[in-house]
């Protein structure tokens, strides 16, 4: 019985194709175990040679020096290439380290033994996205229908050829582009994150909501005001209307009522305030009954005025 367990380590600890984590492929890791942990008498924690994470792991995943220096100790082999990601860190918006790198990372086993957005639920469970949401993003392995769609396909560094990942980025939130969730701005490349699947000649001129332009170009009306990215609980469309995050900026009606009222494909009634306007039953995607248009032209018109007034003004 001993030798079986024996043979089954020397077979698993000695020939890498058996196995196809890099930490224990001993053509990459000569020194195996041993490359990062000490015998079993030691007090450190996980019996870890030296620093714990995540200074252990910068050992070879840190700067090109760090990296010539574990070549130079025999830590890592000439074959091996492990990714460098320190300077990810360092980047405006990253992730913290305090806990170390295995809360992301499968050290001792292949990680894609897991889906990804089980790895991000450990910390960021109360994202809509766990909570069983009506409408959401689909992430390939938690929602239904197909969809090719990971956390780290809208969250990682800009720097798409480099080993950043989901590490750190110069945007807010760990994503790859600018992404403007305040009201205000205006700018054609305040929203590029989303009009990098979401096509922006489309959603302008060509969407079952016919007043995107309006609220983007005219009001200044961020994407994130109306829409959460990851999921909305319970209205359609990823809208967070009913959503407390947006009580800076959606307001009541008069009447006390913030919702959205689905009536099917493109049409819909909204009961909340916006950018100083009431949409108090507006409704839009029906020529017949589309008050929204009428309203906000006559909001329209109603500006238009003031502005006239305040120039003939001396």
């Amino acid at each position: 019985m001993h030798f079986l367990i024996f043979l089954f380590f020397f077979i698993k600890y000695n020939f890498g194709d058996f196995y196809k984590n890099p930490h224990e492929n001993r053509s990459l890791i000569p020194k195996g175990c041993k490359t990062c942990h000490k015998n079993h008498n030691s007090i450190s924690k996980e019996y870890l040679k030296g620093d714990e994470e995540p200074n252990l792991c910068l050992r070879c995943h840190g700067s090109l020096k760090d990296k010539e220096k574990a070549l130079g100790e025999g830590i890592i082999s000439p074959i091996s290439n492990p990714k460098s990601v320190l300077q990810s860190f360092l980047l405006p918006f990253n992730h913290p380290l305090q806990n170390g790198c295995s809360p992301c990372h499968s050290i001792h086993r292949k990680n894609d033994e897991f889906f990804e957005f089980e790895k991000c639920k450990n910390c960021h469970s109360n994202n809509p996205l766990y909570q069983k949401p009506l409408s959401f993003h689909p992430i390939f392995g938690l929602n239904e229908g197909k969809s090719n769609l990971s956390c780290t396909s809208c969250h990682t560094s800009e720097y798409q050829n480099s080993n950043f990942g989901v590490h750190g980025s110069n945007f807010k939130g760990i994503i790859f582009s600018n992404y403007e969730k305040e009201d205000g701005f205006y700018e054609d490349n305040s929203y590029n994150f989303c009009y990098t699947c979401h096509n922006k000649e489309k959603i302008f001129f060509k969407s079952s909501f016919p007043y995107h332009r309006e609220h983007i170009e005219k009001y200044g009306t961020s994407c994130y005001t109306c829409h959460d990215s990851h999921g909305s609980i319970n209205l359609p469309f990823l809208l967070t209307f009913e959503d407390e995050k947006r009580n800076d900026r959606i307001f009541q009606t008069k009447n006390g009522e913030k919702k959205f009222i689905s009536l099917g494909k493109g049409k819909g009634i909204c009961y909340l305030s916006c950018h100083n306007f009431e949409h108090n039953g507006l409704s839009y995607g029906d020529e017949n009954f589309s008050n929204l248009k009428r309203e906000l032209e006559l909001k329209k018109e109603s500006l238009q005025n003031k502005k006239r007034e305040i120039l003939k003004k001396p």
